[in-house]
């Protein structure tokens, strides 16, 4: 013997999906609402314990004032042609506070507005309540309340899994924007410190070719007497070198691939307890550079009659780092010795570049 599949009616469908809505907003009010008004009351000022009795007090007008409507909606619900319409102001009445209560700035206004949609869904339900017996039949009376009460919690469900995500999007978001400033600040410095590995493996390079020797870069002149009469630097030269160390640094950062920076979550949160430990945020930096570069001839004493010449490659490099969606430009400095004598004699004060 087949059983015919129970079928509800439209009238019955609209009564179950209002159970559904209602259930909704009783879990919210349980679980989540609870911690919006905490957050509220401690941005105002108001201790925990305050809070809790705060919320205890609403309840409990919510209760007493449900008490003292509920017999009074119960007989005009009895009376024909107040039931719908009183029962459209109840529930308009809880769904606007339902959605005033997340504009609310204070935790007394919150307050206030949690009361009114409370009171609102609570003489909606004495409504909602007796018209079951309006929109079925005493017989299918049963399979349609039983049916408005597993949907509703089905129902309910669904609305809280979406607002516990918002709630744990909107804190993901928060500690994102704590960490950022030091996770980019951390990933910069140790970009920074990549840079100046490339910069001086690219100089390590070109010396690892051959730097010219000092005789072929400084020509020291002598007069009658065999003093110093001037020193002079071969810029061809010089210039030439200085290209091949220019190109070995711009070419250290030609390829397009992003450098990958790690650093410690526990480092990233500023407590000195926790640095160096935890996982590792990843973070990918992009990096270019300009490099210009002059040469400098610094004379120093190196003891009597006698001056140490040093022949110095200044090399200033921009880098421009590009993580996190920012870009941020450091300067790399570095001073590099072509050639180094001790010359004896007395040195001019001024050289000669030619």
């Amino acid at each position: 013997m087949k059983t015919e599949k129970f079928k509800v009616t439209p009238l019955e469908r609209a009564w179950i999906l209002y159970d559904v809505g209602n259930s909704a907003f009783v879990l919210m009010i349980a679980t989540l609402v609870p911690i919006f008004f905490n957050a509220l009351a401690e941005a105002g000022g108001v201790s925990k314990v305050d809070y809790l009795a705060y919320w205890g007090y609403a309840s409990s007008i919510v209760t007493v004032v449900t008490a003292i409507l509920s017999p009074i909606l119960g007989t005009l619900a009895d009376t024909k042609g107040f039931k719908k319409p009183i029962f459209m102001l109840c529930l308009f009445v809880g769904v606007i506070g339902c959605c005033a209560m997340g504009m609310a700035g204070t935790w007394l206004a919150f307050l206030v507005i949690f009361i009114i949609a409370k009171i609102g869904y609570s003489g909606s339900l004495v409504f909602y309540d007796s018209m079951l017996g309006d929109v079925t039949t005493p017989e299918r009376m049963d399979v349609v309340s039983s049916q408005g009460y597993a949907w509703g919690y089905i129902g309910s469900c669904l609305p809280f899994v979406v607002c516990l995500a918002l709630v744990l999007l909107i804190a993901v978001l928060l500690a994102d924007a704590q960490l950022r400033p030091a996770v980019t600040e951390l990933a910069a410095l140790e970009a920074h410190r990549l840079a100046t590995e490339r910069i001086n493996a690219a100089v390590v390079s070109v010396l690892s070719q051959g730097a010219p020797e000092y005789s072929e870069l400084v020509k020291v002149s002598y007069g009658a007497d065999n003093s110093i009469t001037g020193v002079s630097t071969d810029a061809v030269k010089l210039n030439l070198f200085k290209a091949r160390v220019t190109e070995a640094i711009d070419a250290a950062f030609e390829d397009k691939e992003r450098t990958e920076v790690r650093v410690p979550l526990g480092t990233a949160t500023g407590v000195s307890l926790f640095s160096g430990i935890g996982p590792q945020i990843k973070v990918k930096v992009g990096c270019s550079a300009s490099t210009a570069s002059d040469f400098e001839n610094v004379f120093a004493s190196a003891g009597v009659n006698q001056t140490q010449h040093s022949v110095m490659l200044n090399i200033e490099t921009t880098v421009v780092l590009s993580l996190a969606g920012r870009r941020m430009t450091e300067q790399v400095q570095t001073s590099l010795c072509i050639a180094q004598t001790v010359i004896v004699g007395s040195v001019p004060n001024v050289s000669v570049t030619k």
